[in-house]
């Protein structure tokens, strides 16, 4: 499973190749059993990779993508337009 792991890993992202040395140094036996500080380091940094990865793939132009789902006009269409658009200024704050 480690390797399953770190084959999904950016080589080049710096908070990857963090996590690819904790996994690393997790997989070194120095003890019985691994300290519950340095798994719950590795979870925390997975989580925080999961997540910026998320808002990478949906991006700012997700609310196009869902367009067919809402016809326009109705109060579903409203409520993804204000969704996205609030999206797309957050996305657009965190780049600058």
């Amino acid at each position: 499973a480690r390797w399953r792991v770190i084959l999904r890993l950016n080589p080049f992202d710096p908070v990857h190749q963090d996590l690819e040395a904790k996994i690393e140094a997790l997989m070194v036996v120095k003890d019985a059993a691994p300290k519950d500080v340095d798994v719950s380091a590795i979870v925390e940094l997975a989580r925080l990779i999961l997540r910026t990865e998320w808002a990478r793939a949906q991006g700012p132009l997700a609310w196009f993508k869902s367009r067919r789902r809402y016809p326009r006009g109705t109060p579903a269409w409203r409520i993804a337009w204000h969704n996205q658009s609030r999206r797309l200024l957050d996305f657009l704050q965190k780049e600058n």
